[in-house]
């Protein structure tokens, strides 16, 4: 028996080949294992258009303050 990510490959081969049509599901299930789809990266017309930080409260120290 072949494991699941072998038998969506032999799944997506199979689709190109003989045109059929997949359903919404295994649309979702070929994306979710293909390296495209996790290395998806966010397009934008400028530095500065989409900024995100990640911010949190450490702690404080004595003589420094809060960290």
């Amino acid at each position: 028996m072949l494991t699941r990510h072998e038998r969506l490959l032999r799944l997506e081969r199979h689709v190109r080949d003989t045109g059929i049509a997949r359903n919404d599901d295994q649309v979702r299930t070929l994306e979710r294992f293909s390296p495209e789809f996790r290395e998806r990266h966010i397009e934008t017309r400028c530095s500065g258009d989409l900024v995100a930080v990640d911010t949190f409260f450490v702690g404080t120290l004595k003589g420094v303050g809060k960290i």
